[in-house]
């Protein structure tokens, strides 16, 4: 686990400090959650705010600290009034595009025990990373944002750390994951797998779905997805180019796999990624 921490890479895209109201719900993103490939942090200060996930609902509040992950299925939202720091990133690991906190809790929350600090990283953050914020080809900023949100994420890590040490986490799967993330846009099959393991592939596929809490080959789908839609993100490739980028055989299959997944057709996906300029 401290392996796969220590070479964690970092991409900041945008923090802010925002007052929202009741206008501030998922339906006003015009992109449903599954298709927002940035983990997000929220850091509420007044007012709360709402994060629903599998039917709960959980309150945003002042004294806690919360994050999602890439392509959540949560919807959020503002009964009355919320100010919140928030901000989107990407913490790669295994040298690819696959974000760490992909493989946690869709949802994490932890106490803020010093909200002076707390709010001091942020603030380095929203100057370093706003939204309108020219970018700085000083390194040194680069340094500042990137050391304040490796600060904030340290009690989110050990959560997942906490986890790993006791034998539910993902760290035993690390290289079959690594060989995964590699050879996804060749389309793999269980077979496959088991032979890049050396195990047998019925036990392979039962012992990743007990560790990880979900079938192995459902993983691999749901990566190709999520591949295909960070290629769609980009904005240089069609969704056909973004399908057999992320391993598919045939095109018409997986577009009927992407909408199952992602409750949008890839033409309506792509629509809601171009008009996706609110989402926070």
């Amino acid at each position: 686990m401290n392996d796969l921490i220590n070479k964690i890479k970092f991409s900041l895209v945008e923090f802010e400090l925002t007052k929202l109201d009741t206008r501030w719900k998922t339906e006003n993103f015009h992109l449903t959650q599954p298709g927002i490939p940035f983990a997000r942090l929220y850091y509420p200060i007044e007012g709360d705010g709402y994060i629903m996930l599998n039917g709960e609902t959980h309150i945003l509040r002042p004294g806690e600290i919360y994050l999602i992950a890439p392509y959540a299925p949560v919807m959020v939202g503002c009964a009355r009034r919320l100010v919140k720091y928030w901000g989107h990133f990407n913490a790669f690991i295994l040298d690819s595009s696959l974000d760490i906190f992909t493989l946690a809790a869709p949802f994490i929350r932890v106490k803020d025990i010093s909200p002076e600090f707390t709010t001091s990283l942020f603030n380095i953050l929203s100057r370093t990373h706003a939204r309108h914020h020219k970018a700085s080809n000083d390194s040194l900023t680069e340094i500042e944002g990137r050391s304040a949100l490796m600060l904030l994420l340290v009690p989110f890590l050990k959560t997942i750390q906490e986890k790993s040490l006791s034998g539910k986490g993902f760290t035993r799967f690390a290289s079959l994951l690594a060989y995964i993330e590699t050879h996804l846009p060749e389309g793999l099959t269980l077979q496959r797998l088991a032979e890049f393991t050396g195990l047998n592939a019925t036990y392979l596929s039962n012992l990743f779905a007990e560790k990880m809490g979900i079938p192995l080959m459902k993983y691999c789908n749901q990566r190709s997805i999520q591949r295909a839609m960070d290629l769609m993100w980009s904005g240089k490739y069609s969704f056909s180019e973004a399908a057999y980028g992320a391993g598919a055989e045939n095109v018409t299959a997986f577009s009927r796999l992407f909408k199952k997944h992602t409750g949008l057709s890839p033409r309506m996906m792509q629509k809601r990624i171009n008009a996706s300029g609110q989402v926070f």
